[in-house]
């Protein structure tokens, strides 16, 4: 196994899975020392990390049965990921005792040679201590990328390394947002990254930190600021061409005959989101980043320039088209004119037209009288005495149907006014706010289940995109007059029912019942499944929580929820005391905790900052949530001493 792992590389990588294979893996020992082997080669070569994590994704369903435990098993993915993660824990602990008693033992040395080998050594072993820390971050963020390791894990590493603040954590931190911070970046987890990068800045800004982990922090804001740019750039700009969806699939899609297939993609609202392959490029595994993206900025270019081409020539085409029959139109005209000239007397010709037409009617008439009066007698010997009822009843189920087609348009008109919505929705800005609600202001909204729908539209909107949560919340202010004739509710109170039904939806009965599932089922793959599918619902029940007060912050800045209401969910969170509730409340306070501590709530709020100060000391929850929560306490201090310091 170490032969192999000294040669292996991306040529030779199928033939050296087939020789792995070969080996009598059959205990928890030889188990073991495979791991043992290869998590310390990934230490010792960082560079080839990628390699030995997909070894690792190769191995991963490999199982053993446990020495300890007689029909119990273990497989290579849990051991694995036990040593990568203890390890990452105890390496900043364990270094720091070990540089401690070194610096005391160089402290006590009086001779100058035995100082500087001491010295040296103390030294050798920082630097040992800084390889290992950053192939073992490195090997983490290359087991992320293959879905090995969770966004949560990645979370908490991100969280550790920024509590810590050394030079060497400090490094880590900037390696793994080199590695990875673009796949963490993306929406739904956009406000805790903010958050992340916040605490880089008072760094930079402190200088706390040597000025090389100074100047690599500095990249690390310098890269995220590009990608934001980069991205603002492309979405300014397709804004500005006006590019459809539909634009959009023929451009991937190829043959014509696929378009009907792929156009629903497009016009469904939980499919926008999806990103489409086509299956005629092959995928480019060995393309770095950098150039990965500058290929796919040149690709974007070149479709955009290409499709602007095609929209001109058939523009261009069309007019043709329209000129030459238009002159074909007049060719025709001038012909009639003319040979109208050569008729003797145009008058005569319509009198005899006139005189023919009216005896033709007479017949016509004629007949027609006749002809009515013998089917009417027809029909009364063949329909007998149930005449009236049936034609009452044929009458009645005439009307029945034109009622049935009049709400069935209804109905259809409504829909249409959602889908419009919601395409206004997803394609708003600031700067186009105002022509939307003009869009929006000359809908028909006359009923309190039109009222519903235009507001569950937003709500949705919110949850999948909070990052406009703002933009949202001014639609609901230019809304919140907006009333029923005859109905006591208003949208604004329906609104805030929305919002508190969030607020308060309970996910624990579902989790307990993924738990129970999960603790009965015996089967090694069938429990992997299910542990994913519940931190996939817990992730998501965070993600709608914390949504939700993201957007009733930002309502209550507007003054469309009060103070009272406010006071409510902090006094909840508090009470529910979990992670989740506790991030939900620290949200709330970044956001709006200056505005909640004015001079008559203050002692009201000094009770619930006491309070979290209290969970603080208790080092009850996760290293994650204790930092977010000491950050709150730390900026209500700072504000509190700066209304102090501006009132002297």
């Amino acid at each position: 196994m170490d032969n192999i792992l000294d040669r292996v590389n991306q040529n030779n990588f199928q033939q050296s899975m087939l020789a792995i294979t070969e080996f009598t893996i059959n205990t928890e020992a030889r188990l073991k020392g495979i791991i043992h082997l290869i998590y310390e080669r990934a230490l010792a070569h960082p560079t080839r990390s990628v390699t030995y994590a997909n070894i690792c994704r190769c191995l991963m369903g490999l199982r053993v049965p446990t020495a300890a435990k007689p029909g119990v098993t273990v497989n290579f993915r849990t051991l694995f990921l036990n040593r990568v993660q203890a390890n990452f824990e105890n390496m900043a602990r364990n270094s720091c005792e070990i540089f401690r008693q070194k610096q005391e033992m160089v402290d006590a040395i009086t001779k100058e040679e035995e100082r500087q080998r001491v010295w040296e050594e103390l030294e050798e072993a920082k630097t040992e201590e800084r390889r290992q820390s950053l192939g073992n971050i490195k090997l983490m963020c290359e087991l992320f990328k293959l879905k090995m390791l969770t966004e949560h894990v990645m979370h908490d590493v991100i969280v550790q390394l920024l509590k810590n603040q050394d030079d060497n954590s400090l490094e880590g931190l900037c390696t793994l947002l080199y590695t990875i911070g673009k796949d963490l970046d993306f929406k739904k987890a956009r406000p805790r990254m903010d958050q992340y990068y916040n605490m880089i800045v008072k760094i930079v800004k402190n200088r706390t930190t040597s000025p090389r982990i100074t100047s690599m922090l500095q990249d690390v804001l310098d890269l995220r600021k590009k990608e934001t740019a980069q991205l603002g750039e492309l979405v300014e700009k397709m804004e500005k061409t006006g590019l459809q969806a539909d634009n959009d699939a023929e451009k991937h899609t190829g043959p014509g005959d696929t378009e009907p297939v792929l156009r629903p993609h497009y016009k469904s609202l939980a499919m926008k989101n999806q990103k489409l392959i086509s299956t005629s490029i092959p995928l480019q595994e060995n393309t770095c980043a950098h150039h990965d993206d500058k290929l796919k900025a040149e690709d974007s270019a070149a479709a955009w320039g290409a499709t602007k081409k095609k929209k001109v020539n058939v523009q261009l085409k069309t007019c043709q088209q329209i000129i030459q029959e238009r002159e074909e139109e007049l060719q025709k005209l001038r012909q009639e004119v003319e040979s109208l000239k050569k008729l003797p007397s145009i008058t005569e010709a319509f009198d005899e037209v006139r005189t023919c037409a009216s005896e033709m009617q007479q017949q016509f008439e004629d007949s027609s009288k006749l002809q009515f009066v013998e089917f009417s007698k027809s029909v009364e010997e063949s329909l007998g005495p149930y005449t009236i009822s049936s034609l009452s009843t044929s009458r009645q189920a005439v009307e029945e149907k034109d009622l049935q087609d009049l709400v069935e348009l209804e109905t259809v008109k409504t829909e249409e006014m959602y889908e419009q919505m919601d395409n206004i929705l997803t394609s708003l800005t600031p700067k186009n706010f105002h022509q939307s609600m003009k869009v929006v202001s000359a809908f028909t909204i006359d009923t309190e289940d039109k009222l519903q729908g235009i507001i569950d539209s937003i709500y949705e909107r919110v949850i999948l995109n909070p990052t406009s949560a703002e933009v949202y919340a001014k639609v609901c202010n230019q809304l919140k007059g907006l009333k029923i004739p005859g109905v006591t509710v208003n949208f604004r109170k329906l609104l805030l029912n929305q919002c508190q039904k969030g607020f308060e939806k309970d996910n624990r009965k579902i989790l307990k019942e993924k738990q129970r599932e999960l603790d009965t089922t015996t089967e090694e793959e069938d429990r992997q499944r299910l542990r994913e599918e519940l931190e996939e619902a817990k992730a998501e029940g965070q993600r709608e929580l914390l949504c939700n007060i993201t957007f009733i912050c930002h309502l209550f800045k507007l003054k469309m929820m009060t103070e009272g209401l406010i006071d409510y969910c902090i006094v909840k969170l508090i009470k529910d005391g979990d992670d989740d509730s506790l991030e939900g409340l620290c949200t709330i306070l970044f956001t709006i905790g200056k505005d909640l501590d004015s001079e008559k709530n203050q002692p009201r709020m000094d009770e619930h900052y006491t309070q979290i100060n209290l969970i603080q000391e208790r080092r009850r929850t996760s290293p994650r949530i204790r930092y977010m929560l000491q950050d709150v306490l730390d900026r209500r201090t700072l504000h509190l001493y700066k209304g102090q310091k501006e009132d002297h």
